[in-house]
């Protein structure tokens, strides 16, 4: 149309240049196909309108400014003289501007028709497709989907499907994969993780159980199995409990629906538990843990009659020497005076090894690491010999050791620390629990694959076989060895089973009365 009205324009410009008369315009615009032709001079007046006689100024209209500047100028647009859509075609002519118009809107229609049938058009044909992706695509794809679903459903590993073909699908299956993939791996980890758990609770030294609100036992360790489950089939806990004192604090921390910490005494076994309550609001669960704190209660006892005895066992040399004391001032006979200041030396002397043990003990107690480093065995009993000079040049004691190790130096890896106290403790008990004239201690240091044994061995008082399991406990001492006043304190001995224990070992005795004892300590490398 643009062609067209410029073919028109060309027209109209050729004949107002052959016959220079405004007046056969009109006479042309009669003959002409076209719906108006306009004249207008450079500053916007209407020479000529073929449709009207408006004097309105069509300056600024947009065809006459591009002509003005451009030589042509071209528009659609709304006419507001002629109340229709028009075209516009414009161009400079000798300083006036010639503008032919021809009407749009039947074109307008044309084009709005063709633009409706072509919506019309498509929307019928995006219904066929659909109608295609129902019947044909949808199952197609569905197929591979499904196929994808199950691999995913049966936790295996996502391996590559056959999607050559189906390339818009290859990257979707890609972003499955991975997921799946991913997914895996964190199970592999959750499992781990919930084996770590199970593994953490299983060997914890808890009592752990978990009951639902309606009284069922969900879940526990084999250590609560092991303490308080009788061989009933049931689930609810008490049904499955055997302990009267554990049903009767359940009941009481799942009516509180509280946190609760109590002792709690099994008077058929006469152990001591610390239970504690756990209530889990989210949930409707209760945890309840049971820790055996029986060994806390015995070792309390323990300590209450070990300061006991040794109050005891200091009292009296205490006694007797400020008795001593007292009668030594009054005593003028120098005979009795030095009978009785040897005497208040022995009580001295038992004060001194009473205390000196107790520091032992308590050193051994603190101190229950085994530090292993390569020592002269040898070395060491040397000088457990020079500490005890004195004992063994007043009793007349042989000590004759014999070493059976790899080393040709007499090295072993030992804490040298703990066995030279062990040692020292049994020589010095086997020298002072001696009656002969000439007291003999035999040591034995035997290495052997896994094990290094130590035996001492005396000719001493020996013992009677009821009392060999009582020796080892804190300052007992056998009849024979109290009536006779022979001055030990009685802790060596727990000593050496403390030191034994420390080192997982065994300790064995064997004595006979009057012909002798031997100690046989056995200690893993």
């Amino acid at each position: 149309m643009k062609s067209q009205l410029k073919g028109n324009a060309l027209i109209v410009k050729n004949f107002i240049n052959e016959n220079n008369d405004l007046e056969q315009v009109k006479n042309l615009y009669k003959l002409s196909v076209l719906n108006r032709i306009t004249i207008i001079k450079i500053d916007g007046s209407v020479l000529y309108d073929s449709a009207s006689d408006t004097k309105e100024s069509h300056k600024d209209r947009k065809e006459v400014i591009d002509a003005i500047e451009k030589t042509e100028g071209f528009e659609v647009r709304y006419s507001h003289t002629l109340k229709e859509k028009m075209i516009y075609y414009s161009v400079m002519h000798n300083n006036v501007v010639i503008r032919v118009a021809q009407d749009y809107s039947e074109i307008d229609k044309k084009l709005m028709n063709d633009i409706i049938s072509n919506i019309f058009y498509y929307i019928l044909l995006n219904f066929f497709l659909f109608l295609m992706y129902r019947v044909i695509l949808k199952k197609y794809y569905f197929e591979k989907l499904t196929h994808m679903q199950k691999i995913i459903e049966s936790g295996k590993e996502a391996k590559e499907l056959y999607l050559e073909k189906d390339k818009d699908l290859i990257g979707f299956w890609h972003v499955i994969k991975d997921w799946q993939n991913k997914n895996l791996e964190n199970i592999d980890v959750l499992k781990e993780e919930k084996e770590k758990l199970r593994t953490i609770i299983e060997t914890i030294d808890l009592g752990i159980l978990v009951i639902s609100s309606n009284d069922k036992i969900m879940s526990y360790n084999s250590e609560a199995k092991y303490l308080f489950f009788n061989n009933s089939e049931g689930t609810r806990y008490f049904e499955k409990l055997k302990c009267t004192e554990i049903i009767s604090f359940i009941q009481k921390s799942m009516k509180l629906t509280e946190d609760i910490t109590e002792e709690i005494h099994l008077r058929e076994s006469g152990k001591y538990f610390i239970a504690k309550s756990k209530y889990l609001n989210d949930h409707s669960k209760f945890i309840f843990t049971f820790r055996d704190v029986t060994h806390i209660r015995e070792k309390s006892k323990l300590e209450k009659k070990f300061i006991t005895n040794i109050s005891h066992e200091l009292k009296t040399p205490l006694t007797n020497i400020k008795g001593y004391m007292y009668v030594i001032e009054g005593e003028e006979d120098k005979e009795m005076q030095k009978s009785f200041i040897d005497t208040v030396n022995r009580n001295i002397e038992r004060l001194e090894a009473i205390i000196g043990d107790f520091l032992n003990f308590q050193r051994i107690e603190a101190n229950k690491i085994v530090t292993n480093s390569p020592v002269n065995i040898s070395d060491i009993v040397f000088k457990i010999a020079e500490e005890m000079d004195k004992l063994i040049e007043k009793k007349k004691a042989k000590i004759v050791p014999t070493y059976i190790v790899k080393d040709s130096n007499y090295y072993i890896n030992i804490d040298s620390e703990k066995i030279k106290t062990l040692l020292k403790n049994l020589i010095e008990n086997a020298i002072i629990y001696n009656d002969k004239e000439s007291p003999e201690i035999y040591v034995v240091v035997e290495e052997g694959l896994n094990f290094i044994k130590y035996k001492v061995k005396d000719n001493g008082i020996g013992m009677p076989e009821k009392e060999l399991n009582k020796i080892f406990d804190s300052f007992y001492r056998i009849d024979k060895a109290r009536t006779s006043n022979i001055a030990g304190t009685g802790i060596g001995l727990s000593i050496v089973k403390e030191i034994v224990e420390i080192h997982k070992g065994d300790i064995k005795v064997e004595s006979k009365e009057g012909i002798g004892t031997e100690f046989i300590v056995k200690i893993p490398k």
